[in-house]
């Protein structure tokens, strides 16, 4: 049997090679993530989210794959390679454009076993029950559901898309194991769908219409684009970044669902726009989580981190960190950015351990001349706001992505084209647990099964 885990705290057993190393524990086609490396993650997901660069076509393995744009590319596949006597696995999409890959680690040795069938860059790798699914984003758009223990297996590959259009889902976040809603970042549509379909007709089972959040309805893009989305106690929030072209203009927002019904909750907190959501006071937001820590929603909004692109004449530094609470809807702020002359960069990514502890991945608004990293990691704390000095055990390192492992470390991707994969952090002293975990390509995002032995 295998359990799904991305509920990551401090109370697991940690896996044998780790026991005694940690003590405790808008700006171009595809969306404005595509001029940074890795993935976005805010907080410690539970199992009712899902995790979250451009490229082409999706990969199918052996076995039966239904669906549009399938290819095979060129990668590290390695088909039909049972993992053998694991505890758990690791699971990271990770890519060096133009191509992606799903890589399986088990956390025994810490190694990657095996990879799926190379695809097209622009993915991320999800998971709910027994089965991993790769969410193939920008001119791929499509939901292949995989076996974790058989690399050759593809149960299917359904379309995301409709006609001719792009949809560019971005995120999948699962009611159970005949709902989820797929978060489509050009389209005004949120699709329902059925994860456990056996035909591709059988697949799309609703739509939720989100155009009422465009900002500028005047175009024929209707879309508000939404990127990433949450269940929590029976509600689905769902970020929008409410790009005008893939400018940062408007303030973003996040529209809240009944998950039974499938209709919109009026927050009372957008009546300013007209609107039933819950306004962010900031532009670009990106990742949506719950904490179990915490017991609150975060969102990170990033401002206009491309301003070096669009050259926009406001006050590029606009974004933050902030916290919804999940019953009455109110807003507060937890980090802020700063301004054009008091700040330390962007705010790329967070990820908050605790109700005192956070990391923060802060991007330079323009490229180090030395070569240095562009993208570091800092400490801030939750509860106050602080950001802390920069990390320098990983100063030397560009971050790609943040999650906290099953191990109660910090598994901080690294962006490279030489040494790519893994660096994990103990978070009483930001010390560096051994070894670093390599991959293939460059981290976008990973996530973590408990397997047990039947």
């Amino acid at each position: 049997m295998i359990i799904k885990t991305k509920t990551f705290g401090l109370k697991h057993t940690l896996p044998l090679f780790l026991a005694a190393a940690v003590t405790l524990s808008g700006c171009s086609s595809s969306d404005d993530d595509d001029r940074m490396s890795g993935a976005d993650t805010d907080g410690m997901s539970t199992e009712a989210g899902s995790d979250t660069d451009g490229g082409e076509g999706t990969s199918n393995g052996e076995g039966t794959s239904t669906g549009e744009g399938t290819s095979t590319g060129e990668g590290n596949g390695t088909d039909g390679v049972p993992p053998a006597n694991l505890d758990t696995l690791a699971f990271t999409a990770t890519a060096s454009f133009p191509t992606g890959q799903i890589e399986r680690i088990p956390l025994r040795d810490g190694v990657v076993d095996a990879t799926y069938p190379a695809t097209m860059s622009d993915i991320r790798v999800e998971s709910f029950g027994d089965n991993i699914y790769q969410l193939g984003r920008f001119q791929l758009d499509s939901l292949t559901k995989l076996s974790p223990t058989d690399t050759s297996v593809v149960e299917y590959q359904y379309s995301l898309t409709a006609a001719d259009e792009s949809a560019n889902a971005h995120d999948v976040v699962f009611v159970d194991e005949t709902k989820a809603y797929v978060l489509r970042y050009g389209s005004p549509t949120i699709w329902i769908i059925n994860p456990s379909a056996t035909t591709e007709e059988e697949f799309k089972i609703g739509e939720i219409d989100i155009s009422a959040y465009d900002p500028d309805p005047s175009d024929d893009d209707l879309s508000p684009n939404a990127t990433s989305g949450v269940i929590v106690d029976g509600e689905l929030f769902v970020v929008m970044q409410r790009l005008t072209g893939f400018n940062p203009i408007e303030t973003g927002y996040v529209a809240v669902f009944d998950v039974a019904t499938d209709t919109e909750i009026d927050t009372l907190k957008g009546g300013a726009d007209n609107l039933m959501g819950i306004p962010l006071n900031s532009l670009n937001p990106t990742n949506i989580r719950f904490n179990d820590a915490t017991g609150e929603i975060f969102v990170t909004g990033r401002g206009n981190i491309f301003v070096e692109f669009n050259m926009l004449e406001a006050d590029p530094y606009s974004g933050g960190l902030f916290a919804i609470d999940a019953s009455t809807y109110d807003l507060s702020q937890r980090l802020d950015d700063g301004d054009q002359t008091n700040n330390n960069g962007f705010i790329a990514q967070t990820l908050v351990v605790s109700e005192t502890k956070g990391y923060v991945a802060m991007y330079a608004n323009a490229a180090p001349d030395d070569g240095s990293p562009r993208t570091t990691l800092f400490s801030f704390d939750p509860s106050t706001g602080v950001i802390g000095d920069q990390v320098s055990s990983v100063a030397s390192q560009e971050v790609a992505t943040l999650d906290v492992g099953p191990d109660g470390g910090v598994w901080m991707g690294v962006s490279s084209a030489d040494t790519p994969g893994f660096v994990r952090l103990n978070t009483e002293d930001d010390s560096v647990i051994e070894p670093y975990i390599a991959t293939s390509f460059s981290p976008l995002n990973i996530l973590f099964l408990d397997v047990e032995e039947q």
